[in-house]
């Protein structure tokens, strides 16, 4: 082959090259896109929202809600907003009790309750005027009804078949 010849089949292999990097490219963003869509579909926590009201129903801006997570002892705090409402989120799935506390009420407990994948349970509660000191237990909770839309699924057991990472 001359080298007039080769300099020829140089310029035609350049583009080539060039094009075929750009799909490998390409193909690499769309499968990590794709990767990355699959792993946030799967999301194995729940939510707990509420407002904080005292007996008149004026909201309680600033209580402290604490969500203790029964079988591991796992405590997630947060204080309600302006608004006297609070959210915690990302809690993993399992056996929960709810504390809400403010200065000059008593402490309020929302008995266990199991939190299911993706759900997102509502207590809301009505504080009592009185002392730090006096904690009240509530006997009995409400079932949980998800009333924000239709989706129903089974709890999430662990099963040889999965491995969660």
């Amino acid at each position: 082959m001359s080298r007039r010849e080769q300099q020829s089949v140089q310029k035609v292999a350049a583009p080539v090259r060039k094009i075929r990097f750009q799909r490998t490219l390409l193909g690499g963003v769309l499968a990590l896109c794709l990767s990355l869509s699959v792993a946030f579909a799967q999301s194995v926590t729940g939510s707990i929202t509420g407002e904080v009201t005292d007996p008149s129903g004026a909201v309680v801006p600033g209580a402290k809600v604490v969500a203790q997570n029964l079988d591991t002892g796992v405590e997630s705090p947060t204080t309600t907003n302006t608004n006297g409402f609070y959210r915690i989120q990302f809690l993993p799935i399992g056996r929960y009790q709810v504390t809400v506390q403010a200065p000059g009420f008593n402490t309020e407990t929302v008995p266990p309750f199991n939190l299911e994948v993706l759900q997102t349970p509502t207590f809301n509660v009505k504080l009592q005027v009185g002392s730090a000191a006096t904690t009240l237990q509530v006997s009995a909770a409400a079932p949980i009804l998800n009333t924000n839309d239709a989706t129903v699924g089974p709890p999430l057991r662990p099963t040889p078949s999965r491995i969660f990472l």
